[in-house]
């Protein structure tokens, strides 16, 4: 792909009668633009709404979901295991809200100093990822402000976490929603 651009500029570049110098910056550039703007491998669907353009990118075997937004993670999922044979079971949490993670830890730690079920309020839903640190006989409220968020999270097609966890997550402007659930 990169010998391929790299070919096409330069023979645009000689096209346009071009010195050496304009002809291998013209290289430069697509090949810089290349590494700026890589290709998704695997499969990748778009979701769009008024709060921007995320991906949904399934790698090439399948295995993994990941949710983005540019180039930032919010989220992913295992669906296989390296056998091929699907995940079953409660889904575990990947990507930066791993247990051993800083978010992961920080849990931890606050349930050892808490020494009772925690009562958490977290904006923003993701691909519904953190619905995996809780545990029985919490309270978990989710709220996004994005609906198109909350619908990816929920289809079994993208993500499982949702549906495998029983979270319900609250759609709406997650400042009001915030403030009302910290007077509760």
């Amino acid at each position: 792909m990169i010998g391929a651009v790299g070919v096409l500029s330069a023979l645009l570049a000689l096209g346009l009668n071009a010195n050496r110098w304009k002809i291998f910056a013209t290289v430069v550039v697509a090949l810089v633009l290349l590494r700026a703007y890589p290709s998704d491998d695997g499969r990748v669907e778009t979701v769009r709404s008024f709060f921007g353009v995320h991906k949904i990118v399934v790698t090439p075997n399948g295995q993994y979901h990941v949710l983005m937004h540019g180039t930032t993670i919010h989220g992913a999922e295992k669906f296989k295991n390296d056998d091929g044979t699907p995940v079953t079971g409660r889904p575990e949490p990947i990507t930066y809200y791993h247990k051993d993670g800083g978010i992961g830890q920080a849990i931890t730690a606050i349930r050892e100093r808490k020494g009772a079920p925690l009562r958490v309020a977290v904006i923003g839903l993701g691909s519904g990822t953190l619905t995996c640190a809780s545990e029985p006989g919490e309270d978990w409220k989710f709220f996004e402000i994005d609906q198109s968020m909350v619908d990816t999270a929920r289809d079994p097609k993208y993500f499982t976490y949702i549906q495998s966890l029983r979270a319900e997550p609250e759609a709406g402007d997650r400042r009001r929603a915030a403030d009302l659930r910290a007077r509760a």
